[in-house]
């Protein structure tokens, strides 16, 4: 099975997101291998791939995870200057990765709509590799536009997903939740890392 992490939009708690439901997954007996396939602001190592690789509990090395890492800290399209990127090549390695383990984690570079290609975005690799997506959302004054936006591109790709918010901001009961309670079930905060894995387990059928 294959779950993609992906955001409303860059920093919003993906990388955390991704290795706490590693951990939790893993405690549980389960095979995980955690892929970050783009990493952009590598200066020396991927920082978020080298995290990924110490979290999961299948044997791989650096490039098995990340295939393309780039210096410039910009989207995939941007920092990949000499167009080496190629998106048949990032499935088939995931497909292949995902025989390897029980879950497949794939934590993606920034929001939906962050480009790789010209005409390709994340949530064209999503849509592609036919994987249930977590989308993952800050709780900044804000959020309520980034989240809807976002959760109608997924709806209008006809992914499937569930919207997991970082209770980080002490302000998001006040000014967001009132409004984000109302609208439908389809929300787990990060402080119910309990309830994430249930879900988890569900789509398994475990």
């Amino acid at each position: 099975m294959k779950i993609f992490i992906s955001g409303t939009n860059t920093d919003v708690g993906k990388t955390y997101i991704t290795n706490k439901i590693a951990i939790n997954l893993i405690q549980k007996g389960l095979k995980i291998i955690i892929s970050k396939p783009i990493e952009t602001g590598v200066i020396n190592i991927p920082l978020d791939a080298m995290l990924h690789l110490k979290t999961q509990n299948i044997k791989c090395n650096i490039n098995d995870i990340c295939f393309y890492q780039f210096s410039l800290p910009a989207s995939p399209f941007v920092a990949d200057k000499e167009n080496i990127i190629d998106i048949q090549r990032i499935k088939i390695n995931l497909n292949k990765l995902e025989k390897k383990c029980d879950i497949l984690l794939i934590e993606g570079a920034g929001g939906l709509f962050v480009p790789i290609k010209k005409d390709y975005f994340m949530i064209d690799l999503i849509k592609d590799l036919d994987a249930f997506c977590f989308l993952i959302s800050d709780s900044k004054l804000g959020c309520i536009n980034n989240i809807i936006s976002a959760r109608k591109l997924l709806t209008n790709y006809d992914i499937k997903f569930k919207s997991i918010i970082n209770l980080l901001n002490d302000d998001f009961m006040q000014t967001s939740y009132p409004f984000i309670k109302i609208l439908d079930d389809n929300f787990i905060y990060q402080l119910q890392q309990k309830e994430i894995i249930e879900f988890i387990l569900k789509l398994l059928n475990i």
